[in-house]
């Protein structure tokens, strides 16, 4: 194991640029405890941030920079990162605590209640063994917060297990788009599998469809990303599904295109955040929220179900 440094907060230092990145990462923390006063960033073990650049020859090449990358773990066993940039700011990029608690921010907000669901393994065309792939997967999770927030027939035949239901969503709506098979050549997964891929405004078109199959109203737009209309739906309590060019918060030297579902927003020090749950970011609780600075989301569909004979849907 790894030795750790535990660290008591302080001040935030002004100058991040002048400090060692061990201290770097203190203020960070010391940042977000501010914003996150009672979830547990009081206190935590840090890990010795590392340089991280990205792999060469990897299958989504997009030049990102490097980054500072430590890890976290508080009192409970909750862990989780910091990824701030190397450059003379030293700027917070992303941060994330697997703590089972949907903490709002302040100076933010959050829609509380969106099930989390990680990639699982399907049948594919060309392997038996293939990745569910992010667009329908944050699809499901979209899907699976409307049938408990006011929509439940939007589900189905679908399976009453959570888990089994969430899959059945995911399932649902991959029959719905083209999705592609791309061998996992980078090590993106552990074992190897098979990757699969679609286009987020397919993922518009499929959620139409489905609802339509189960008689139930529905209007989407698939537009670039807002960040205005980030704080619009999320104090409607209405998530969004957001497409990104992020790095892999456990494997901080790969990269890719990737769609997820967008819970929240936060303003800090003069950055904005985006609040994600991830569908490639393995934890162990479902409330735990990835923040990702907004300038990596390229992006937005807005989901509006009605109950039929209501007034058609309006943002």
């Amino acid at each position: 194991m790894r030795p750790a440094l535990l660290f008591s907060l302080l001040a935030i230092p002004h100058a991040f640029s002048a400090l060692p990145p061990a201290e770097q990462a203190s203020a960070h923390i010391s940042e977000i405890a501010a914003v996150f006063p009672s979830n547990g960033w009081k206190e935590l073990r840090v890990t010795p941030p590392r340089l991280v650049s990205q792999a060469p020859g990897q299958l989504y090449e997009n030049g990102l920079p490097p980054v500072w990358v430590a890890g976290l773990e508080d009192a409970q066993g909750g862990r989780g990162y910091l990824m701030w940039e190397e450059a003379e700011s030293g700027a917070l990029l992303e941060f994330a605590l697997d703590a089972d608690s949907e903490a709002v921010p302040k100076g933010g907000g959050l829609t509380s209640g969106v099930p989390a669901l990680q990639q699982f393994p399907v049948s594919g065309r060309n392997s038996e063994k293939v990745a569910s792939g992010c667009v329908p997967t944050a699809g499901a999770s979209l899907l699976g917060y409307w049938t408990t927030h006011g929509f439940p027939d939007w589900a189905g035949t679908a399976p009453q297990a959570p888990d089994a239901r969430l899959k059945d969503f995911a399932l649902r709506l991959r029959k719905l788009m083209r999705m592609a098979e791309m061998p996992d050549t980078s090590g993106y997964t552990d074992d190897g599998m098979t990757l699969s891929g679609a286009y987020p405004k397919e993922l518009a078109a499929a959620l139409e469809k489905d609802a339509e199959q189960n008689a139930l109203p529905l209007k989407t737009e698939f537009a670039r990303f807002s960040f205005e209309r980030l704080k619009h739906e999320t104090a409607a309590a209405r998530p969004v599904l957001l497409s990104c060019m992020v790095r892999l918060p456990q494997k901080p030297h790969l990269s890719w295109g990737h769609e997820v579902i967008g819970v929240g927003w936060l303003e800090m020090r003069g950055n904005q955040y985006v609040g994600v749950k991830d569908n490639f970011y393995a934890v162990q609780s479902g409330q735990t929220v990835r923040w990702i600075r907004k300038e990596a989301f390229d992006s937005l569909i807005r989901v509006r179900p009605s109950r039929a004979g209501e007034a058609g849907a309006s943002w």
